[in-house]
């Protein structure tokens, strides 16, 4: 399942707000962050990958240090 853990409370940090490169994926709404210092034990990398196996090649799924970001690839 690619459900977050009970205890993490996901919290969307930018979508097409906020600063990014030129060409993100943000600025047309195909593209979130997800902060992950909330994130309850170890092994969000772990649930990185779930989430990019679950929506498959059309998305990009990438951790960052401070962040998961997502972005759907058209």
């Amino acid at each position: 399942h690619v459900a977050a853990p009970e205890k993490y409370d996901i919290t969307v940090t930018s979508a097409w707000d906020g600063i990014h490169m030129e060409e993100s994926k943000h600025y047309t709404g195909k593209a979130f962050d997800l902060r992950t210092r909330d994130f309850p034990e170890k092994g969000v990398d772990k649930w990185a990958g779930r989430i990019q196996e679950y929506l498959g090649e059309d998305y990009y799924v990438l951790l960052e240090p401070t962040h998961l970001h997502m972005q759907y690839n058209e």
